[in-house]
């Protein structure tokens, strides 16, 4: 983490770090829709051959390698909520476009 001497003025220093989180939080943004994407692919795939769509076990497998991932700054359980947001999400996108067909 990067601090700031103190003649930098803190409001400017504020603003820095925020445009900062804004450009990470829209390269996220954008490794969603990969991972969206990819879904949908795997969605349609699983279907086409008649498999099923929910995969519990690969689920778990996710769960077991997310609290693996090494984030010094985030307990693991909190990594494994984010993932498991970002299934469930997906799942619901899944869903909607299913249902939209």
């Amino acid at each position: 983490m990067t601090t700031v001497p103190p003649p930098y003025p803190p409001m400017t220093a504020i603003r820095d770090y925020r445009d900062r989180i804004d450009g990470i939080d829209a390269r996220i943004v954008g490794l969603l829709q990969a991972r969206a994407a990819v879904a949908v692919a795997i969605d349609e795939t699983k279907r086409a051959a008649g498999l099923e769509v929910l995969d519990a076990a690969r689920e778990q497998e996710l769960e077991i390698w997310a609290r693996e991932q090494p984030a010094p700054l985030l307990e693991p359980e909190a990594v494994v909520r984010i993932l498991r947001a970002i299934v469930l999400e997906t799942r619901a996108m899944l869903e909607a476009r299913r249902a939209n067909r």
